[in-house]
């Protein structure tokens, strides 16, 4: 008898633990950085966003979802009116009570940190798929997604000349600015 016992809390324990792990797939997304949304969307994911921030403009179809955010202010009550299960965020643009707000009213939000180097790409990648419930396909993405990024890397150390780049940031009349090297 005391055999027994000890299997079923065994089977218990075993059970909470597995599924301790174990993300719902996220239906019902609000993507808040252009970024995060582009990555979401090319996960095979851009159907269940529904409602973007303002820097969310490409590809069309996101570019046409609503928008819930004004110059990176967001409000709470317009984010809420769409019914998120999932809210992804870049790290930081959320305040403390705005956290507090979605997770009492029982929205996961998930903050996504941005490395800016090959590294830091395919880790967005899987940490933006993890937060939808499907690492499997973001490891296929940030897979591929290096190997692009190395079969570019190794063409350019190929070619003879380095390649000249001009950057213009060009932000309403009169302000511009230039950076590279001729």
């Amino acid at each position: 008898m005391r055999i027994k016992k000890y299997y079923i809390v065994l089977i218990i324990v075993s059970f909470f633990s597995a599924t301790q792990y174990v993300v719902a797939q996220a239906k019902r997304i609000i993507t808040l950085s252009s970024a995060i949304s582009e990555t979401v969307n090319a996960l095979g994911y851009g159907k269940n966003i529904l409602a973007t921030d303002v820097t969310s403009v490409s590809p069309e179809e996101i570019n046409r979802l609503p928008k819930v955010s004004r110059n990176r202010s967001f409000s709470v009550e317009s984010i809420t009116a769409y019914r998120p299960d999932l809210i992804l965020v870049p790290e930081g643009d959320f305040s403390k009570e705005n956290l507090y707000q979605f997770k009492s009213l029982g929205i996961r939000v998930v903050t996504i940190r941005q490395e800016f180097s090959v590294q830091g790409a395919t880790k967005f990648i899987r940490q933006i798929a993890a937060a939808i419930g499907d690492k499997a396909r973001g490891e296929q993405l940030a897979q591929k997604t290096e190997s692009n990024i190395n079969t570019t890397l190794s063409q350019l150390k190929k070619g003879s000349k380095s390649p000249k780049v001009l950057f213009i940031y060009a932000r309403g009349v009169g302000t511009m600015n230039v950076a590279g090297k001729f």
